[in-house]
């Protein structure tokens, strides 16, 4: 009976979310995303473009303690996203590799207009695109070694002419996803993609390039391979590694892969300790396919079944895996009017089963936030009035509707707090027009399935002239909750400033109010994009065009103005190396 207990209080926690112990806002308890930053509770690991910087943080101020760069000698790094995982003195950083101008737009509108700006001039003042860029995506995963912070090196890197999907870290264990969809690239008979794994065997080698080993194999073996549906036609290999990097394990040198042909783009990829899921979209068909991997032994994965879910994700807050079954949530656009749904998948040990769908939410509307809490889910949909409904899942055979409320604007991310209560960013909208009008907080009370309430709303910025987006809205990853206070980063763009300015909002949440205490940041070419909490201290790292500021400042429970904190408390560090130094009451049970 205690064994069941515990698992029953797991699956409980198991979307609820919260920081990692590496400072990153995540969707699943135990398992840690991969962001530009990360903290072991001693240091900070910032990764930009093209370079690792490590900055110690205490009461004596800031210090860059270590340096690395991640691109060989006279080599010329190109558009493509960076990432860091950390486990113990190792840290592993995903790197993509390559151009895609469908890419370069949607992060264009939806990230760091600023630095996408800046790489773009980058290529059209100093060369041409063809030049330098690889003519196939390639994936870097870079396994650095950290155990002496002022003398970081590379141990190994791994290459693989793939895309990368998305990753995850469960304690030691690394979990990477791969897709390609180039076959002119991949093994004729096995439609395998293949890997160079280069080893280093001190500082001094990883620093001049001279590879102990090199060696170039075949992914998988060719057995493993497989049609998801037998019939449909394969457009793309998705791919998954394991990795062990404890201290004693041997990181990138050995790992576990399995893959599967899949259809469509637009990947998202969801993931709980021993699980790890890939939808992607078919616009042709209107659907989503979705791959299950088993990771129950993390060195050996393996393909555990696939299915179809009419429709589309949002983003990854629209999977959970609850009590041997999948929830999905999708928006049904090829018919009119549109309809949301939420569609019930039985698991087992090899395959997925559809159980059954609940259907007609939102009609004409879309999704713009989900979140899945144990055995309820929170759907947001939009078109003019945000409806938020709460879904009953207790029985997974007879999903309801259990309540609805409506109230101007949307929502964009929902944050679980205790005692039934939800903070939710988003925006404040016309209710005749559904036009966008600006940065809204909502604090929910959910305690009765059946009949939600908006405890209150909070606008920071209602005369501002101007649009102002959270970055939360974008990335959940953004956003930090910690001792009452939420910190929700902006980005404030005026009709006469299109690149904008950025800020960082402290706001107070209690059982009955959401309070702005401070608002901070606005320095020109400064855009704060993640804030996180240490040691009674807060420490922001914000993006500038050629840098990067790093932060450390006081909790506004404890004000101290910022003013009064001296350049050791600041270091920017600019791009191609160099510095310059510079209880909670939301718990409402």
């Amino acid at each position: 009976m205690e064994e069941e207990a515990e698992v029953a209080e797991e699956e409980s926690l198991a979307d609820e979310g919260e920081r990692s112990d590496t400072g990153t806002n995540i969707q699943v308890v135990g398992v840690d995303e991969p962001d530009v930053i990360k903290t072991d509770g001693e240091r900070f690991y910032v990764l930009d473009s093209e370079r690792l910087s490590i900055i110690s943080v205490g009461d004596g101020g800031l210090d860059l303690v270590g340096e690395l760069a991640l691109d060989p000698p006279g080599s010329v790094h190109v558009l493509g996203h960076q990432q860091l995982l950390l486990a113990g003195d190792t840290l592993l950083a995903l790197r993509t590799i390559g151009f895609d101008l469908d890419e370069f737009w949607s992060r264009w509108n939806t990230q760091a207009r600023w630095v996408w700006a800046n790489w773009w001039w980058y290529f059209r003042g100093e060369t041409t695109l063809t030049e330098y860029v690889p003519q196939h995506p390639l994936t870097q995963l870079v396994e650095v070694d950290v155990s002496d912070p002022s003398n970081p090196w590379i141990r190994r890197t791994l290459e693989v002419e793939t895309d990368l999907l998305g990753a995850r870290l469960v304690d030691a264990s690394a979990r990477v996803l791969l897709r390609s969809d180039d076959f002119e690239r991949l093994d004729e008979e096995t439609v395998t993609p293949f890997v160079e794994l280069c080893e280093y065997e001190s500082a001094a080698a990883s620093e001049s390039g001279q590879c102990t080993d090199r060696v170039t194999r075949q992914l998988i073996d060719p057995e493993v391979f497989t049609d998801s549906s037998g019939i449909r036609s394969v457009e793309a290999v998705a791919v998954l590694f394991t990795f062990d990097l404890s201290e004693a394990g041997p990181g990138l040198g050995r790992w576990g892969s399995v893959s599967v042909g899949t259809e469509g783009r637009d990947a998202t990829v969801y993931a709980t300790v021993n699980s790890l899921y890939v939808a992607q979209l078919d616009p042709d068909y209107g659907r989503t396919e979705i791959q299950r991997f088993d990771l129950g032994d993390p060195m050996f994965p393996r393909h555990a079944g696939a299915e179809i879910a009419r429709g589309r994700l949002i983003n990854q807050f629209a999977l959970s895996e609850f009590r041997g079954h999948l929830r999905v949530a999708t928006t049904i656009e090829d018919t009119w009017p549109t309809e949301s749904v939420i569609t019930i998948f039985e698991l087992s040990d090899t395959s997925m089963r559809w159980v059954t769908s609940l259907n007609g939410l939102g009609t004409t509307e879309l999704i713009h936030a989900v979140r899945f809490m144990g055995e309820r889910a929170f759907v947001v949909t939009f078109r003019q009035i945000d409806p938020l409904y709460v879904i009953d899942l207790s029985d997974p055979l007879e999903p309801f509707v259990a309540g609805e409320l409506k109230l101007p604007g949307f929502s964009r991310y929902i944050h679980p707090l205790g005692g039934d209560r939800l903070v939710a960013v988003g925006q404040d909208a016309d209710p005749s027009t559904g036009w966008p009008l600006g940065l809204q907080l909502t604090l929910f009370d959910v305690s009765d399935s059946y009949n939600p309430k908006v405890i209150h709303q909070l606008k920071p910025e209602t005369s501002y002239r101007g649009y102002v987006q959270g970055w939360p809205e974008i990335d959940h990853r953004s956003f930090t909750y910690y001792r009452g206070v939420a910190y929700v980063p902006a980005l404030l763009v005026s009709d006469e400033d299109w690149m904008g300015s950025g800020h960082v909002y402290a706001i107070a949440v209690s059982c009955e109010e959401l309070t702005l205490l401070e608002r901070f940041g606005g320095e020109p070419g400064l855009f704060p994009v993640r804030v996180i909490p240490l040691a009674e201290r807060l420490y922001v790292l914000s993006w500038a065009e050629d840098s990067f500021l790093f932060q450390q400042l006081s909790l506004p429970s404890r004000p101290v103005p910022q003013g009064q904190f001296q350049e050791q408390d600041r270091i920017r560090v600019i791009s191609g190396g160099g510095e310059e130094q510079g209880e909670d009451p939301s718990d409402c049970g």
